[in-house]
């Protein structure tokens, strides 16, 4: 009754950005999720666990940093009142499309979503920056900081 069968789930990502390059501001417009996880069962969680992954990832992509004392090591940024998360003003239009096919001989036709729709978006973003900009960013936060020292 063990399924030894070779299947992956998958996740794409594709954001559009605008980006002001005086300064340094990176603002998502619309992003757009493929999944590729088998059978949805429950399509108002699934749902919710993809909106609140595309939230998480752009906060970790466009705020969240991690600051430390250079004489001691000690790390400075302890908690959420030292970077700021998206607020409702941040966030974009999110539109989410699922593949179900390909599980069929997994049981149920499902795999699940875990933290899978997390990873997709910091480089897809960093890619939005590149193609509006000729920038590559190659480390994250893209705050104002990093944006104008280098466009």
């Amino acid at each position: 009754g063990l399924s030894m069968l070779f299947r992956m789930t998958g996740a794409v990502s594709l954001v559009a950005v605008d980006v002001d390059t005086r300064l340094g501001r990176v603002h998502p417009k619309k992003v757009w999720m493929g999944m590729s996880v088998g059978r949805i069962v429950n399509p108002a969680l699934a749902d919710s666990q993809v909106y609140g992954a595309v939230v998480q990832s752009l906060g970790f992509a466009l705020t969240e940093e991690r600051h430390y004392d250079p004489s001691t090591g000690t790390l400075l940024s302890v908690g959420l009142e030292d970077y700021r998360i998206p607020g409702i003003g941040d966030i974009p239009e999110i539109d989410i499309h699922y593949h179900e096919d390909s599980f069929e001989d997994m049981r149920g036709a499902a795999c699940g979503l875990s933290e899978l729709a997390t990873l997709p978006m910091p480089p897809a973003l960093g890619n939005a920056v590149f193609n509006a900009t000729g920038w590559r960013p190659t480390d994250l936060p893209l705050s104002p900081q990093r944006l104008v020292g280098h466009v």
